[in-house]
């Protein structure tokens, strides 16, 4: 055989084995009980960048609480700096989102974002949701939908409630794992999954000093009504309790010279307290050409936060430790109409209501919780009102385009207990949202978004300034998606944003500070194959350059780049597994600092007998001693030596090596 012929042998060869991967069927594990569908909408996605996340990523994936459902997304990265109770930190698209000020989070369309938290601007934590009655999760990167709220700056994820078709019934669970953790869970759930109860008790030792976390949770779904005339009525309702340590953050020399362990606590007295109450009622009619959704919802909450970072910085003799307290009630209303005007003009609009009425205190304590003195005590009520409308026009079975706005107008009235000022002012903001979607060959789309975002100032601002302002953000995207079969896609993009007035958090003071202009510039790969009927593989890499504007120096904390591999095996025998893994690449850090490279991974493996499952989780499964939060900022550990203003590497440690074990029994 010459050497042409045998070439050509192994170009067929090899062309007939690529054929066969991409008609591997879309449906991995059907007689396993999983469907590889997208959870969600099944319409195809208004941007480039939008993540929904799959049924296997939702089960199959390894997860403490709700929030660790969030780092299967593709540049996203998630920092727990304290222990389970306490909100989490989010780096998106080269922005410190913070525990929540530019990251938005809604649930059922209930927006969760606190406003003018005392422990942070926009903060929220996810305690009340049971992952257990999680349906679907949508990540949108970038503020470029009508639905998408003041705290969209980098982007949103909205959490859809439901129990998971493979899980309806009566399913109970028990986990025990190797930081003492035991938690116990039972849902039940109708054959539809429109009616739901899920109850969690948790209690974990945590890895290290002062990490534990004790938690209650309650979640339900009531449909009251299921009319074709009348619509849709439901009652959701849900209430949590969790009581955590904060560890704080550890002194780089300190773990270096010996002096604290890796996984030591730099405050062994750093404790915390969520509570939450909250119920909504929710409408929903749909006829041939339009659908309406009213959603009337009120909450309860309160939060408790005492932690020290700076240790003896400022006071020497009783230390810089603060309490802060908060408690608030909240009332809204959001309303959403869909009407199609003619055969591919569709009119898209929404309105929302919200007020809310908070009291917050920080204080300056001693170890024992003894009052030192009060920094912070204001009362508020704060309102928050939108209108958006737009129109999405499909000219050619090819091609839709968006074109939109919203306004949103804050309203408070606050008043500092503490100087006895007070003050009443308004805040505007316009955003204008631009989209267009084109398929211009039979497995290729075309996506170009634009969107302008905007940061509310919280009730404190408006004390101390006469008219503070929202901060804009603009963002443009432009991405593209191949999917030449349903077992191999493919996607990238790349995007830019200016932001008007970059956010820092300062440790030493405790507060946001106000920075010069910033931009970030960069882009996404994303691919997913499925080279086997029960394997399913998927891969991205994101990169994102966030300067200031002028100086053209790096933002800090904000990640340049990440690498992310997830992959799931479900077998027909009743055998399954998930691997996620994560590689973040050192990050910029204040004052000139940087710092090390991330790389975490988790697994889980399981085997189903019946109404019965085995379940091992394993975190960190490498054994390695991981920063997942690093930071720069001057404290004095001993109050002896003289204060020095120079700043050092703190850090958080990521867990180390630990496993978790499941025993559910599941019931139809």
């Amino acid at each position: 055989m010459s050497a042409r012929s045998t070439s050509a042998e192994t170009i067929r060869g090899l062309g007939a084995l690529l054929a066969a991967l991409l008609a591997a069927p879309a449906v991995s594990a059907e007689s396993h009980g999983y469907s590889s569908e997208v959870v969600g909408e099944a319409e195809p996605p208004k941007s480039a960048s939008v993540h929904r996340l799959r049924k296997e990523e939702i089960l199959l994936l390894p997860r403490r609480n709700a929030e660790d459902l969030l780092r299967s997304t593709p540049g996203l990265s998630l920092v727990q700096h304290g222990s389970e109770g306490k909100g989490h930190q989010f780096f998106l698209r080269g922005f410190d989102a913070g525990h929540g000020s530019d990251f938005e989070i809604t649930v059922d369309g209930i927006p969760l974002n606190e406003w003018s938290n005392v422990h942070g601007h926009g903060y929220l934590d996810l305690n009340f949701l049971v992952p257990e009655a999680i349906r679907s999760v949508e990540v949108t990167k970038g503020p470029f939908t009508l639905g998408q709220g003041p705290f969209a700056v980098a982007g949103s994820a909205d959490y859809r409630l439901g129990v998971p078709r493979e899980r309806r019934g009566v399913r109970v669970a028990y986990t025990a794992g190797s930081t003492w953790r035991h938690r116990g869970v039972l849902t039940l759930a109708d054959p539809a999954g429109r009616n739901f109860l899920a109850v969690e008790g948790l209690h974990d030792e945590g890895f290290g000093e002062n990490r534990d976390i004790q938690r209650g949770a309650l979640l339900g779904r009531w449909e009251m009504v299921d009319e074709p005339r009348l619509g849709r009525l439901h009652l959701l309702g849900a209430a949590h309790v969790a009581r955590f340590g904060l560890p704080g953050a550890l002194r780089e020399d300190e773990v270096r010279s010996g002096g604290r362990g890796f996984f030591d606590a730099s405050d062994p007295l750093g404790r915390g307290s969520s509570d939450r109450a909250l119920a909504a009622l929710g409408w929903e009619r749909r006829g041939d050409s339009t659908e309406f959704r009213a959603l009337l919802h009120g909450s309860l909450r309160s939060l408790e936060v005492s932690e020290n970072f700076t240790l003896f910085l400022h006071d020497p003799l009783h230390g810089d430790r603060r309490l802060q307290h908060q408690r608030s009630r909240k009332l809204g209303l959001r309303l959403d109409h869909r009407l199609e005007l003619h055969r591919g003009v569709e009119l898209e609009s929404g309105a929302g209501l919200s007020a809310e009425v908070l009291r917050q205190v920080e204080l300056h304590v001693d170890d024992d919780g003894r009052e030192l003195g009060r920094e912070r005590e204001l009362s508020a009520t704060q309102s928050l009102a939108h209108l958006a409308a737009g129109l999405r026009l499909q000219p050619h079975p090819a091609l839709e385009l968006f074109g939109g706005g919203r306004i949103d107008l804050a309203h408070v009235e606050a008043k500092d207990e503490l100087s006895r000022a007070e003050a009443t002012g308004h805040a505007l903001a316009l955003s204008p949202r631009l989209g267009a979607a084109w398929r211009f060959a039979p497995h290729w789309r075309l996506y170009a978004s634009y969107g302008r975002g905007s940061r509310l100032p919280e009730a404190r601002a408006f004390v101390a300034a006469e008219a503070p302002p929202m901060v804009r953000v603009d963002a443009a995207e432009l991405g593209l998606r191949f999917r030449p079969a349903p077992s191999l896609e493919f996607g990238a993009s790349i995007f830019g944003s200016y932001l008007e007035r970059e956010s820092v958090y300062d440790h030493v003071s405790g507060l946001f500070l106000d920075l010069a202009a910033s931009r970030r510039l960069g882009g996404e790969l994303e691919a997913e194959l499925r080279p086997l009927p029960w394997l399913r593989l998927a891969v991205d890499l994101s990169h994102a350059d966030a300067r200031f504007v002028e100086s053209g120096r790096p933002v800090p904390y904000a990640p340049w780049l990440m690498f992310g591999l997830r992959a799931f095996v479900l077998v027909p025998s009743g055998t399954e597994a998930g691997l996620r893994l994560r590689y973040t690449a050192p990050r910029h850090l204040p004052h000139g600092a940087r710092g090390s490279s991330q790389v975490q991974a988790d697994l889980r493996i399981a085997r189903s007998m019946g109404p019965f499952q085995l379940a091992l989780e394993v975190e960190n499964p490498l054994g390695l001693e991981t920063r997942e939060g690093e930071f720069s900022f001057p404290s004095r550990r001993d109050p002896s030596l003289p204060a020095s203003e120079i700043p050092t590497l703190h850090f958080s440690p990521a867990p180390p090596r630990n496993a978790r074990l499941t025993f559910s029994a599941h019931f139809r």
